[in-house]
């Protein structure tokens, strides 16, 4: 299991758009991923679980994944939110 806090740069938080693209990024993918938010634990392979979360601009973010290549997974996943899902702000 390898774990990494990140925070969200998006100014509208996670919302669908990036949700359905964190979702369709661990398609298919042999890695467990769990996105821990102010006591809530979702299964980031779902959108509209990551939606339900409610994770708002600025927050503070605890991924955490299990299973097939972890630390490259991991490291897609904390990309995407470093890149801030492809949006500008």
């Amino acid at each position: 299991m390898l774990s990494q806090t990140v925070t969200v740069k998006n100014s509208t938080g996670i919302h669908a758009r990036p949700a359905a693209q964190l979702a369709k990024a661990l398609k298919g993918l042999d890695c467990r991923v769990t996105l821990q938010y102010e006591g809530k634990e979702v299964n980031a392979s779902s959108m509209m679980n990551i939606m339900r979360a409610g994770i708002k601009a600025g927050g503070i973010v605890d991924v955490v994944c299990e299973g097939g290549d972890e630390a490259g997974v991991l490291q897609q996943v904390v990309t995407l939110f470093e890149q801030r899902f492809g949006e500008a702000e």
